[in-house]
Parts: structure tokens; sequence; C-alpha cells
């Protein structure tokens, strides 16, 4: 009777299924943001929010330094959905971020760029600031341009 309540529960045992956890995709952001004039801006939040499977997500912030710089990292989810048997699909890239930074009562444009497949991406420079109360605009940046 041992032998045979062994042989169960080392044949369900079997039945489990395996689980694969997606490991996820590291990226840094990094840029500066300036006034009109091109002058750095220090103590400005900037943001940069992105869709995942499921919907967005973000934002990652962080605060700019003397010079107007900041350093974003940012772990992506990779989870693309259950796999035909058992364990999880781990093929979902982030293709595009949506940046934007804010000081006082400004902010700048939400920019959307393409981040391809690079590690550290540098985004584009914050030069058009809106007064809070205004209507969001969105500026498409071009991969090269």
């Amino acid at each position: 009777m041992r032998y045979l309540f062994a042989l169960v529960v080392l044949f369900a045992a079997t039945l489990q299924p395996a689980v694969a956890r997606c490991a996820d995709d590291f990226r840094t952001f990094t840029g500066v943001v300036t006034d009109k004039a091109g002058a750095p801006l220090a103590d400005t939040a900037v943001g940069i929010s992105w869709s995942e499977l499921e919907g967005p997500a973000g934002p990652a912030l962080a605060v700019t330094d003397s010079k107007g710089r900041y350093v974003i990292p940012v772990y992506f989810s990779t989870y693309s959905g259950k796999g035909r048997i058992y364990e999880d699909e781990c093929k979902f890239k982030v293709r595009r971020v949506s940046v934007a930074a804010y000081r006082a009562k400004l902010r700048s444009p939400y920019t959307q760029v393409a981040i391809g497949d690079k590690r550290s991406v540098a985004l584009p420079v914050t030069v058009i600031w809106l007064p809070l109360d205004k209507e969001p605009v969105v500026q498409l940046i071009r991969p090269g341009g």
C-alpha cells in the first residue's frame, strides 16, 4: 500500500505545471530638461509611461540635477501570455514610451519615443513649456530624427 501511495504522489508531482517566470527587460532613460533659451532646469520632475500587455504602465519618475540631467531606470514586463501547454510566454517588448516634464505651474508636451532594443535610451530634450491648464500636446519623435 505504501508503494502505491508513493507512486500516486510521484505521478501527481509530475503533472504539476512547469512555471516559467519571465525575466524583466531593464532599460535606462536619460536626458536633459531645458527652457526655451536652452538653459538647464534643475529640480524638475520628469516622468515616463508606457503600455504593457494588460494596459497602461508607469509612471517612472526622476528629478533633474543642477545641470538639468535625469536618469530613469525601468524594468519592463516581458510576460506575453500563457503558453500552449503550461509555461508562460515571455516575448512581449515595450516599443515606445511617453516622456513629460513638470515644474511649478508648467509642463512640457507629452513626447512619444520609439525605444527599439537599446538598453540605454536618450530621450529628446524637452524645450517647449505649456501652462498646466492647457490641453495636452503630443509630439511623435521618429527614430533617427
